[in-house]
């Protein structure tokens, strides 16, 4: 059994999360190669018509920097196997 989370096609008439646009890297150095990510947060509707974005906050195991930011709703952390 797989555990899955609600998207836009949940609720008929909901409307879609909104998407952000940039690719998920760390933001010292640059590189997607090296995260590992510390924290994962599904998009959730709401109510009826609003979504809350999903985010996701990372470590980088090339330079030691650490962020998080907001991440399309349909994207989840590598590995994370019971998001799929």
């Amino acid at each position: 059994m797989a555990l899955t989370a609600s998207g836009p096609e949940a609720r008929a008439g909901a409307g879609a999360p909104p998407r952000p646009s940039e690719q998920l890297c760390c933001r010292d150095c640059g590189s997607a190669d090296y995260l590992v990510f510390d924290d994962f947060v599904p998009a959730r509707l709401l109510d009826e018509s609003q979504w809350t974005a999903a985010s996701a906050s990372y470590s980088c195991s090339q330079c030691g920097g650490n962020g998080g930011r907001e991440v399309p709703p349909d994207w989840v952390p590598p590995g994370w196997f019971w998001y799929q």
